[in-house]
């Protein structure tokens, strides 16, 4: 969020599979009357996008949660490189795991509220990611 001098919404950006894009639209119809901007989410996935319409284009999006949910096993981004992926087998226990999950999405969307306890610092955040990964990959193992 990039906040301007008199508390108004400048602009915001969201993460987008690596990336980074626009969240908020130029017309900036998408600030909701409690002041915050309203984007959404990638069914089973962490990509953000400000016009939910935006993931129907994208290729496989149904079957990334479907038939091809978990491919890749382990995903280990340079920043946490060497951190948690350990194992002969590792990606195929995490793609078994995965598919446990799999769901047809419906491209529904209810809001979400986020309580002020949800949120921690970027360290916290970057310390417990691997803490959390390392355990559940563990158990996987057993």
């Amino acid at each position: 969020m990039y906040i301007g001098h008199n508390d108004e919404i400048i602009s915001c950006e969201v993460s987008f599979h690596g990336k980074y894009m626009i969240g908020l639209l130029s017309d900036r119809s998408n600030i909701q009357e409690d002041g915050r901007v309203q984007v959404y989410v990638q069914p089973g996935k962490h990509a953000m996008a400000a016009l939910d319409e935006l993931f129907r284009l994208l290729p496989d999006v149904e079957a990334v949660n479907n038939e091809f949910a978990g491919n890749g096993g382990v995903l280990e981004n340079e920043m946490f490189q060497g951190q948690f992926k350990f194992g002969v087998n590792i990606d195929k226990l995490a793609e078994d795991h995965l598919r446990t999950f799999s769901f047809q999405p419906s491209f529904i969307y209810t809001p979400y509220e986020w309580t002020a306890d949800m949120f921690v610092t970027w360290d916290e955040l970057k310390a417990e990611i691997p803490v959390r990964l390392r355990a559940l990959l563990e158990s996987l193992s057993n």
